[in-house]
């Protein structure tokens, strides 16, 4: 299986993604048979990786997402599809959350920048106003 290198998750993905995806395509399989092999088993990979990533990117706990993996054969092929349906939905929560999140940073990066120009031009205005009080008491003082 290919790496999918997601932070945290990786190590999930290196340690159950391979047994996770054969569970799957044998399940699967077992179940349909009578269906051409080689479709089959390319289009059991594409769900069993779908899986594994879906799995990995989830907020559920680690024991939890082992535990998926342990019921994977017992599990039907509409079950299956019911599974990554509702962890695609919790994954695209986090994509959405994840926008939101990053507009909410780059405001505050923009806010952030705009006040440190703000207090630098303070700061040159109050350093220039020193300098010129300086510069007259010398004139003063000769």
């Amino acid at each position: 299986m290919k790496h999918i290198f997601l932070s945290k998750n990786v190590i999930f993905i290196e340690k159950c993604g391979m047994n996770m995806i054969n569970k799957l395509i044998s399940t699967i399989s077992m179940k349909k048979q009578s269906q051409q092999h080689s479709s089959l088993s390319a289009t059991m990979q594409k769900k069993a990786e779908r899986l594994a990533f879906l799995l990995a990117q989830s907020a559920m706990p680690q024991e939890q997402k082992e535990g998926w993996i342990n019921v994977l054969p017992i599990m039907d092929e509409q079950q299956v599809d019911t599974l990554i349906d509702l962890l695609e939905q919790e994954h695209a929560g986090y994509v959405e959350s994840s926008k939101e999140f990053l507009e909410d940073v780059k405001q505050l990066e923009q806010s952030f920048a705009a006040k440190v120009t703000e207090l630098k031009e303070e700061e040159r205005k109050m350093i220039d106003a020193f300098i010129q009080s300086k510069l007259a008491a010398y004139k003063n003082h000769k």
